[in-house]
């Protein structure tokens, strides 16, 4: 009897496992895949992935502008990031990037590119443009950044795309802003602009400033007038690589909403994130103007577009093996510094509040670009640079990753390795402008610059009068677009200096005068 009962026991478990092992495993293979990473690393707080864009279907497509920015949190000082553009269909020039708030313009980076688009063969063109934003010229308080790609159609319509990014601005002293968006200033607003329609707006309120698991609830809105609301789910097309931005390859994605109607109030879209893999996914949700017109181009026939404007972010899911939440919280990491610095290595130490691993992103600007790591998993971390250029200096960001593969970040730092002694050497760099500088800028200034030694030119300073404005390696002074809508109008002094390891240093200088800023 006893026996007899073993056996049914044993009977009923194989049957158990027979059963629920394929359930499991069709489960996990039916989670829809996680997106290409815009970033490497894992996920990091400071660099919340957004896009904004604008379509005039189905004669000209559309426009991507992509960043990686700390989104309703604080800033100071400089903050330094890459804008990705693409044209998706759209035979329509790139005219301009445009950095705005809500106060003023702020900076424009003059561009002239384009897509070659006949209105049969899709294309697709990435391009990528770096941004210094000087936070310090801005009142301290929320902020809202404006990130406007422009363009000018076939039949020369302006047509754009906008964003609005909170940003705590930060730089001490007094001031503040009554800037109040949704959801303590942590939601985004996706904006396009075609001339002679307006705006056509979509907002996505609370972004997750960190990552997700289980349930999560998203709300949604179109903003101005709307005829029809799409919300979508890790829906994008093939989009090549540029700068440091991946490829990216088209995929379907998950339709979540699709209705006509003005849905100019809040309203859920629930996400089980257990049913997603762990990492990168996207949320797009894209508002259409029931106004339309007609284009003139080679390839149009009359059709009739409508002003469309697209918010997409990008969320982490960390759910776990078990896929039902577990550990979600990131390193804590402090004191993080260098030390032991040489004229070729340097060592990046600092401490976590958990074992984790060790790795060193470094690179000479702010974007980093090379990789050092470290060994186990532990508390105390340090990771040795070496092969590193003398006299140089470099920016670094260590990060730690736990066993749940939640990762934390260090901010940027910077440290300078020790200039090589060239005995003898008394010659001075030779620094030239490839081309002249303007006669008259308003808000940037383009350098096109060239140095040389006869050993090796370690860095280039630029300065407008006795005020340095920046700081570059020779590799990266044959274009350059600063920024200097904080001078007074009038004439300045341009000066670019250019060192060597042992010291010495050349310049050249030219006036040029600042316009008033209209």
């Amino acid at each position: 009897m006893k026996n007899n009962r073993g056996k049914l026991y044993f009977a009923m478990i194989l049957l158990l496992v027979l059963v629920g092992f394929p359930r499991a495993m069709a489960e996990a293979q039916s989670k829809m895949p996680a997106e290409t990473p815009p970033y490497g690393g894992g996920f990091d707080t400071r660099r919340i992935p957004v896009e904004l864009q604008a379509w005039w279907f189905p004669n000209f497509g559309h426009i991507h502008a992509a960043a990686l920015l700390p989104l309703g949190q604080t800033v100071s000082g400089t903050l330094n990031f890459d804008v990705r553009i693409v044209l998706h269909d759209n035979p329509s020039r790139l005219t301009e990037l445009r950095i705005d708030t809500e106060l003023s313009v702020f900076l424009r980076i003059p561009l002239n590119l384009s897509c070659p688009y006949d209105g049969t063969a899709s294309t697709n063109c990435a391009f990528n443009v770096p941004v210094s934003f000087d936070t310090t010229k801005l009142p301290n308080g929320f902020r809202e950044m404006r990130i406007r790609a422009t363009t000018q159609t076939p039949d020369g319509i302006k047509y754009l795309n906008s964003s609005g990014i909170p940003l705590n601005v930060q730089n001490g002293g007094g001031g503040g802003s009554d800037y109040n968006r949704w959801c303590n200033n942590t939601s985004l607003i996706g904006r396009a602009w075609y001339e002679g329609f307006g705006y056509t707006n979509a907002v996505i309120e609370c972004v997750p400033l960190q990552p997700v698991s289980g349930q999560h609830t998203f709300r949604v809105r179109a903003q101005k007038d709307s005829g029809h609301l799409t919300v979508a789910l890790d829906k994008t097309h093939f989009i090549p690589a540029v700068g440091s931005w991946p490829v990216v390859n088209a995929r379907p994605g998950k339709i979540l909403f699709d209705q006509d109607g003005d849905f100019q109030s809040f309203f859920p879209i629930a996400i089980d994130t257990t049913t997603l893999e762990d990492g990168w996914h996207s949320l797009a949700v894209q508002s259409t103007n029931p106004a339309g017109g007609t284009s003139s181009c080679s390839y149009c026939k009359g059709e009739i577009n409508h002003p469309s404007g697209v918010a997409k972010i990008w969320f982490y899911v960390q759910n776990g093996p078990g896929g039902g939440g577990g550990d979600t919280t990131a390193p804590v990491i402090t004191g993080a510094g260098a030390s032991n610095i040489t004229s070729s290595g340097a060592r990046i130490d600092w401490t976590t509040d958990e074992p984790s691993d060790s790795k060193v992103e470094y690179g000479l600007t702010p974007s980093l670009g090379s990789v050092a790591t470290g060994s186990g998993s532990v508390t105390s971390h340090s990771v040795t640079l070496s092969g590193l250029q003398a006299g140089t200096r470099y920016y670094y960001r260590a990060s730690s990753t736990d066993a749940a593969g939640n990762t934390g970040f260090s901010p940027v730092g910077t440290f300078d390795t020790l200039a090589l002694p060239v005995v003898g050497d008394t010659t001075k760099p030779v620094v030239s402008f490839s081309s002249p500088p303007a006669a008259k800028v308003t808000r940037t200034l383009t350098l096109s610059l060239a140095a040389q030694d006869n050993v090796d030119v370690v860095r280039v300073e630029v300065w407008v009068d006795d005020q340095k404005i920046g700081e570059f390696s020779p590799s990266a002074i044959q274009s350059l677009v600063l920024d200097v809508s904080g001078f007074t109008e009038g004439s300045h002094t341009i000066t670019v200096k250019a060192f060597d390891a042992a010291g010495n240093s050349g310049s050249v200088s030219q006036v040029v005068v600042f316009e008033p800023i209209v």
